[in-house]
C-alpha cells in the first residue's frame, strides 16, 4: 500500500522491468522505518532463488527509492 509499480523497459535492449516506486517521505517518517527500508531492499538485492523475484538495480533520490524488479506478467497472486 506504499508503493506504486510501473512498467520499464531497458533502452538499451528493450527488456521490460518492473519499477516499484516508494516515496521515503510517506513511508519513512521515523529512523526506525528508514532503516527497515535500507535492510529489506540490502536484503532483496542478494538473494538470487528461482522462486523469488530478482533486483535488477536500485535507484535512490531524494524522494524517492526505485527498485527495478525481474516483470512477472501472467495475473494477480491474490485472486
Amino acid at each position: 500500500g506504499f508503493a506504486v509499480v510501473t512498467m520499464a523497459t531497458d533502452l538499451s535492449d528493450g527488456s521490460q522491468w518492473a519499477c516499484k516506486s516508494i516515496n521515503k517521505h510517506r513511508t519513512c517518517r521515523t529512523q526506525q522505518s528508514r532503516d527497515l527500508l535500507r535492510t529489506e531492499v540490502m536484503a532483496a538485492s542478494k538473494l538470487n532463488h528461482r522462486n523469488i523475484i530478482r533486483t535488477r538495480d536500485v535507484i535512490e533520490t531524494e524522494d524517492d527509492v526505485h527498485l527495478i524488479l525481474e516483470l512477472c506478467s501472467g495475473g494477480d497472486l491474490h485472486r
